[in-house]
């Protein structure tokens, strides 16, 4: 009887769990299920196919685990070298680095067959190691979930802040639960403002603003955010305070953990409360997903023989299936859409959210509803019509490659700010005529540009405010996210909370412990009223 060996295995699970435990913070691990059996798959084929090929189930082992590595690690490889070039020839190309696989895998048939005493005399060590090697990422993910969100709260100022925003909350100032407004939150994802649109895209967005103007709306037109990044923009917009007010002692925070300030958040538990319904939708960005939501509103779930999820299509970028994309020209229609189908997604999860938008009016009882929207945000996958683009690489929300450079960049940007300009107004006219108390309607960037040259600018945000209703409402035209529901629960609930100073940090989310650095407005092109 043949005696097995499960390293080969237990190692083709690893990829998937580090690039999993690596992005834990922003995908569901349900995400990878898919990518994660068909890595088993594929190793099992392989060690059973060199198996009986071979006659000898440990050089298959050691042979298909070779192998293996080599198929996992491509991707990397290339993509590390890719724009390398050695005495003018650029090297980054698949038909070298494919030929220098195979020549290595050559290389290690006559290593296995040469070595055959010192691999008997391993093989226990593979064995083990091979599960150590797989622990680590999945000790890392266990601790994700099973971490208590409190470890990164400064529990006792927090106690103190919400005691305080409690307190200047006048119950008999408040309205009756059915005279309160429907809140809607709507965040469109690195919407700049319309001077930047104007001096560094060459496009004039000041026909959508005076639209939004005419229908009510102020427009903050100096507004900046007050942080570079989704995360901290809005955990400190929704619990009315800077991020580095929330936390304790820098040392003790997890990056990976800062979603939880977005989705367990101060306002939402706040109106709550008060009786509000807690309405949210799909984003596709782990920490805007209010799942718990008394509405979690998503698109139809698409099947187990759809195509590439985000997830998967990171993943296959990373394997030797990154040359699908290089040859997508000449590979089936299907085959295509396949690769393509994190895009799809993409796609329909933001046309989903703005028509269901339309319809929240018909639930009855005052809503809280949260939307965050991908986009104008790369990858552009809109015209400005709305048509569907085409796509040459691999889906990803960061260093897309189909917009790599800033010529490829600007022009996208615009039409999907187009495109959205068109769907926004339908959707506040809807919203508006259906509505059976006046809304307030709130419609912000949660950051601008990462790109630009000017860092200033890059904080520069959309930020427009409908708030009819309640004319006595202090806006101005440089007011940040941080003060928004400030404004809104002074003017709503009659409470004093006030406005805090209006600033810009900059942060690394990938860096413990988190420095925090003012951005200083120098070189801002922005006019108040322009």
């Amino acid at each position: 009887m043949k005696r097995r060996y499960y390293f080969p295995i237990t190692l083709s699970m690893y990829p998937v769990l580090s690039l999993l435990a690596t992005n834990i913070a922003q995908v569901q691990w349900l995400d990878a299920l898919r990518a994660f059996i068909v890595s088993i798959l594929i190793a099992c084929i392989v060690y059973a196919l060199l198996d009986f090929w071979l006659r000898d189930d440990l050089r298959a082992a050691v042979l298909s685990t070779f192998f293996l590595l080599l198929f996992f690690s491509y991707g990397h490889v290339y993509t590390l070298i890719e724009d390398l070039t050695l005495f003018s020839i650029n090297i980054g190309r698949h038909r070298y680095l494919s030929v220098v696989w195979v020549l290595l895998f050559i290389l290690g048939w006559v290593w296995v067959k040469k070595s055959y005493r010192f691999f008997t005399e391993m093989r226990g060590i593979f064995n083990i190691a091979s599960i150590i090697l797989v622990s680590i990422p999945i000790l890392k993910i266990l601790s994700f979930e099973i971490a208590p969100s409190h470890t990164t709260v400064d529990t006792e100022n927090e106690e103190t802040y919400e005691l305080e925003l409690v307190d200047v909350i006048d119950d008999s100032r408040a309205p009756e639960i059915d005279t309160l407004p429907d809140i809607y939150y709507i965040i469109l994802d690195m919407y700049t403002r319309g001077d930047i649109l104007k001096n560094e895209l060459n496009f004039d967005n000041f026909s959508f603003l005076e639209d939004l103007e005419e229908l009510g709306f102020y427009i903050a037109s100096c507004s900046n955010s007050n942080y570079g990044s989704t995360v901290l923009s809005l955990g400190s917009s929704l619990n009315l305070k800077y991020f580095q007010d929330l936390i304790q002692d820098d040392s003790t925070i997890s990056p990976s953990k800062l979603g939880i300030f977005v989705k367990d958040n101060w306002l939402r538990n706040i109106l709550a409360d008060y009786g509000y319904q807690i309405i949210a939708f799909e984003s596709g960005f782990s920490p805007t997903e209010w799942d718990d939501a008394d509405r979690y509103l998503t698109p139809h779930k698409r099947g187990i023989f759809d195509g590439l999820n985000p997830f998967e299509s990171m993943f296959v970028r990373t394997t030797v299936g990154i040359f699908l994309f290089e040859v997508r020209d000449y590979l089936p229609t299907s085959l295509v859409a396949a690769l393509d189908g994190a895009y799809y997604q993409h796609r329909e999860r933001i046309l989903f959210t703005l028509d269901e938008i339309e319809n929240v009016p018909n639930i009855p009882g005052p809503k809280f509803v949260f939307v965050h929207i991908l986009a104008p945000h790369n990858p552009f996958v809109f015209g400005r019509n709305g048509e569907p683009l085409r796509r040459n690489f691999f889906f990803t929300l960061n260093k897309d490659r189909d917009s790599d450079t800033w010529d490829e960049f600007a022009p996208g940007y615009v039409d999907q700010v187009i495109f959205l300009n068109t769907r926004i107004k339908e959707i506040v006219t809807r919203i508006l005529e259906v509505s059976d108390l006046s809304p307030i309607i709130i419609i912000q960037g949660d950051h601008g540009i990462p790109r630009l040259s000017e860092p200033a600018d890059r904080f520069a945000i959309l930020n427009a405010y409908y708030l009819a209703g309640f004319p006595e409402a202090e806006l101005y035209s440089s007011i940040s996210p941080v003060n928004t529901f400030r404004l809104v629960l002074d003017t709503l609930f009659g409470t004093n909370l006030g406005f805090v100073e209006d600033k810009s940090y900059s942060a690394s989310l990938k860096a413990s412990p988190l420095v925090f650095e003012e951005v200083p407005a120098i070189g801002n092109s922005c006019v108040p009223g322009e």
